[in-house]
């Protein structure tokens, strides 16, 4: 018997290995699976309940969350030694993903079908808001050095079929059956996708990438510095715009997803999900065509960073309630999130710097300047432009 279990335990790994060795980009996957997480979450699809009038909860989920992964990104690269470490055990990694778990079951026990019933319980909201993105955090930048390490035409390959993998699952969770542990909750469907895709990420990216897949995936032995002054100028740039264009994208839509009706906010996010599987199937194209190393994503970066800015000057014409400008204008925050991923790899690839530092700086700005737009587009802007109308819509 003994033996037996020893035969079963060393069969497991190979197993593991052989799937990976078949289909190399599993791991990277994982990415992808993250990303779905979060683009369900902060929908609200998952997780609230029929009694919601506005996206009041939603925001402060968004804002939570996204401030606490960035906080966790910004820290990192200050000990890059200990936590290139502690990225190398897939215990923390599976911890990581666990604890956000933990999170989001805080977040669905405090509903108003719940414990919600009972007591207030807005502070344990809160702090299952701040850890699912810490556990997230760990996970998105597990991600990142595991990209870092590609090739830049295996990274856009891999980053544009992560963007088809968030398609794929956010309308299967989407078009799940609406059957709820109670009447007017969130599904069940809702509910286990919420806690458990987190941990499914954390699962994909401690899979085994080493050796045997290299000459699949692109990879090869990397060194990397430690040093932060060794970033180029045009990196800091680079972070700089990542910090203020997502933040004034992100105050623009936070303005309307806080004020309108749950319904509206969903069907936006089902037009901005479409518009991602028509944006991940053109670089797909690109990366299976054209050589990623000879083309120039720095231009591309400012061409739509340009297109940002006019679609944010044109608000004050269209209003900044109008719900058909603001998912215009984070329809292009997220190709350039999606483009800015595939620079801080390529930065980690080419200058051979610690993938701990490039995505810690370059992603921590991202959700950072996110969470404070979305802040001062909920709590500033309806006064600064006029809000009334707002203040009317929550009351209703």
């Amino acid at each position: 018997m003994p033996e037996e279990k020893g035969r079963k335990a060393e069969a497991r790994p190979g197993i593991v290995r052989e799937l990976v060795s078949l289909w190399p980009s599993l791991p990277y996957l994982g990415y992808g699976v993250w990303l779905a997480w979060a683009c369900l979450a902060y929908s609200g699809t998952l997780w609230l309940s029929d009694v919601e009038t506005n996206g009041e909860n939603l925001s402060q989920l968004y804002m939570v969350s996204t401030a606490a992964f960035g906080i966790v990104c910004l820290v990192v690269p200050f000990a890059v030694r200990r936590f290139t470490q502690v990225f190398e055990r897939r215990s923390v990694v599976v911890g990581a993903g666990v604890c956000a778990a933990l999170g989001c079951v805080l977040v669905v026990a405090v509903g108003p079908y719940y414990l919600g019933q009972f007591v207030e319980m807005r502070p344990l909201f809160w702090l299952g808001a701040a850890l699912s993105g810490i556990g997230t955090g760990v996970v998105g930048l597990k991600c990142g050095v595991m990209y870092g390490a590609l090739a830049p035409r295996r990274v856009l390959l891999y980053a544009a079929t992560s963007q088809i993998v968030v398609a794929f699952i956010y309308f299967a969770v989407i078009g799940s059956p609406p059957w709820a542990l109670a009447p007017g909750g969130p599904s069940v469907v809702g509910i286990l996708s919420f806690t458990l895709l987190p941990v499914a990420a954390a699962l994909l990216t401690v899979l085994p990438t080493g050796s045997f897949a290299s000459s699949e995936a692109g990879m090869r032995p990397l060194t990397f510095g430690e040093s932060k002054r060794a970033l180029p100028g045009a990196f800091w740039r680079l972070v700089a715009l990542s910090f203020l264009l997502p933040a004034v994208a992100s105050m623009m839509r936070g303005v309307v997803v806080d004020a309108h009706a749950l319904a509206v906010t969903l069907e936006g996010n089902n037009i901005l999900m479409l518009l991602r599987v028509l944006m991940a199937a053109a670089f797909v194209v690109v990366a299976v065509r054209v050589d990623a190393s000879h083309m120039n994503f720095g231009k591309l970066y400012s061409l739509i960073a340009i297109c940002m800015v006019v679609t944010i000057a044109c608000v004050p014409v269209f209003g900044a309630h109008s719900n058909e400008w603001s998912l215009l204008i984070y329809c292009a925050s997220s190709v350039f999130e999606f483009v800015m991923w595939c620079l801080l790899a390529f930065v980690v690839f080419q200058k051979r710097i610690s993938p701990i530092i490039v995505f810690g700086i370059g992603r921590g700005a991202f959700m950072l300047g996110s969470a404070l737009g979305w802040s001062f587009g909920v709590y500033a802007l309806p006064s600064i432009s006029g809000g009334g109308a707002v203040q009317s819509l929550r009351f209703t």
